[in-house]
């Protein structure tokens, strides 16, 4: 039998600290997750409490951590799906800690998962996202400004810029200033993205201080859709995209000021932020169905038809 306890030994070394082991165990398991079980022997042929499971024969190693690793990831699981889904995150990408813990008898190892965050991101710091045709007129250089002066108020935020560059329009970006943006150390130029839907999701808060000549601008209702709060400008087809303060914040055009202060209150309110994506969805579900779109083409068409006639 490879796995035998070493009673006699777990007696005499009954007080060690089992921080020794611990760090041993989640060695042993981080090279067996990997492959590389020769490491996995050379780690543990000096720590007794692996010894003790191993017996005389090498392979025992292998099972028991193995073993370990199995059961961590199905604890894992079963945490995320009871308990951080139903939670209200704001993505499904919330950090899970595990930490293996060597019992003081060191006769059983205890996996124990941790819950860590539940309303936050995985790396615990918000990302505004910008998502839209680069232009001025989308407001991308006020977005720039707000996030400069979060920077200096010591707000920590990340600040993506998605889009991509229209040459063609008197507003767009040129190349000269696209690659400014990417050189400095403001915001994440991350470039034309197809999955908006999976962009949105890593994202916490969606800002357009748009004062373009909009009709209701496409990336706010997708914005609602995925239950983000939103920030954006008390602007013809902006403002119809938004319930003022409950679904998202309206703020003047043309004020990177008034922007900031905006992005910093839904940032230093997570539950709050959290409530105006929920009250978006609901908008969107309200509002932009896609059914009450359609029909809404159909009784212009139908009308104009009837005028003609």
């Amino acid at each position: 039998m490879f796995l035998e306890l070493n009673t006699p030994w777990l007696r005499k070394n009954a007080k060690r600290n089992p921080a020794d082991d611990v760090y041993a165990v989640l060695t042993a398991a981080f090279f067996a997750s990997s492959g590389n079980t020769s490491l996995i022997r050379a780690r543990s042929s000096s720590n007794a409490f692996l010894n003790a499971f191993r017996g005389s024969d090498d392979v025992g190693v292998d099972v028991f951590i193995a073993f370990v690793n199995v059961i961590f990831i199905l604890l894992c699981v079963v945490i995320f799906f009871a308990f951080l889904l139903p939670c209200g995150v704001e993505t499904t990408g919330d950090r899970v800690c595990g930490v293996i813990i060597g019992a003081r008898t060191h006769v059983v190892v205890i996996v124990v998962v941790a819950v860590v965050s539940c309303a936050r991101r995985r790396d615990g710091v918000p990302i505004v996202c910008f998502a839209s045709r680069l232009l001025r007129d989308k407001g991308v250089y006020d977005f720039v400004a707000a996030a400069r002066l979060l920077q200096k108020r010591g707000i920590e935020a990340r600040f993506w810029l998605v889009g991509d560059a229209d040459t063609k329009n008197p507003t767009g970006l040129t190349a000269t200033e696209l690659q400014s943006l990417r050189d400095g150390d403001v915001v994440e130029v991350l470039g034309y993205k197809k999955d908006i839907p999976a962009l949105y999701a890593k994202a916490h808060i969606i800002c357009l201080p748009s004062f373009y000549g909009e009709g209701i601008p496409k990336a706010l209702i997708e914005a609602a859709a995925a239950s983000r709060a939103v920030v954006t400008t008390d602007h013809p087809g902006c403002r119809e995209a938004v319930v003022p303060n409950k679904s998202g914040l309206l703020v003047p055009v043309k004020s990177p000021e008034k922007l900031a202060d905006a992005l910093q209150w839904l940032i230093e309110h997570p539950a709050d932020r959290l409530a105006m994506g929920k009250a978006g969805r609901l908008l969107a579900e309200r509002e932009f169905a896609i059914e009450k779109i359609v029909q809404g083409h159909l009784e212009i068409y139908r009308e104009l038809l009837e005028r003609v006639a």
